[in-house]
């Protein structure tokens, strides 16, 4: 087995060959909805898709001391009856919290 001390975080657990490790990737956003949702219909399940998207801010200094803000947008969509809600209550400037 190799050596990984140094090289990976101390949180890195190695796994023997014949077992099998679940992969996990998460991502939750807070910001404010930057558009009016786009809501649209699925002809052949009849149920709803919204596209939308999310704004998150991000402020800092730069090594001359000025404060830079930054934004940053990503695309969110929704199936079902996440986006039959959605649809109803979400608008652009709204608080939205994507999970």
């Amino acid at each position: 087995m190799a050596d990984y001390k140094g090289v990976l975080p101390e949180v890195f657990i190695h796994f023997p060959e014949n077992t099998m490790a679940v992969d996990l990737n998460k991502v939750m956003i807070l910001g404010r909805c930057a558009s009016d949702v786009d809501v649209k219909k699925i002809e052949s399940t009849g149920s709803s898709v919204v596209n939308f998207s999310v704004a998150t801010n991000r402020r800092y200094k730069n090594k001359e001391g000025n404060v830079i803000e930054e934004a940053e947008y990503h695309r969110c969509v929704a199936y079902g009856t996440s986006a039959d809600i959605l649809a109803k209550y979400l608008h652009k400037g709204k608080r939205v919290y994507v999970e």
